[in-house]
């Protein structure tokens, strides 16, 4: 039986996950992109620090190219790195306003997701439990998978 390898692909929102999935799946890659996290819930594994329940379900045993989230989400390429020590792994990078303007762009100011874990990717977590706890958001409303607009 052939050994079994990964590619795991860091890139965040908007930095041409659509281009990389195309690619995986034109050359035969078992790939799994933001819709198999969306079932699957990873983002909401990782935010939990669940990654089991990431690595054992059916469609992460199912793929071997990964991209799009929750592989870039801070600090899970270590988590990856010493679970996966022969996989590859690719960066792709891209200027910080740039990034920021095409995101905007491309979600229409919503947030994609749930609040919580966009707050702890960019370290408000603080500020969204102030408007927690002054009633200036409805925790279940913010953070249903779906797009929700601020």
């Amino acid at each position: 039986m052939a050994e079994r390898k990964e590619y795991f692909v860091f890139l965040c929102s908007g930095l041409v996950p659509t281009s990389v999935g195309r690619f995986f799946r034109d050359f035969g890659f078992r790939w799994a992109g933001w819709p198999t996290d969306e079932n699957n819930d990873w983002s909401g594994s990782w935010y939990e620090g669940d990654y089991e329940r990431i690595f054992s379900s059916t469609d992460f045993t199912a793929a071997n190219a990964f991209e799009d989230s929750p592989w870039f989400l801070p600090g899970f390429y270590k988590v990856l790195f010493h679970r996966f020590p022969k996989a590859k792994f690719i960066l792709f990078t891209r200027d910080p306003d740039a990034w920021f303007q095409s995101m905007v762009r491309h979600s229409g100011g919503d947030i994609i997701g749930r609040s919580r874990i966009h707050c702890k990717i960019y370290r408000r977590e603080l500020e969204y439990l102030e408007l927690l706890h002054s009633n200036e958001i409805d925790e279940n409303a913010e953070n249903q998978i779906h797009s929700i607009k601020l």
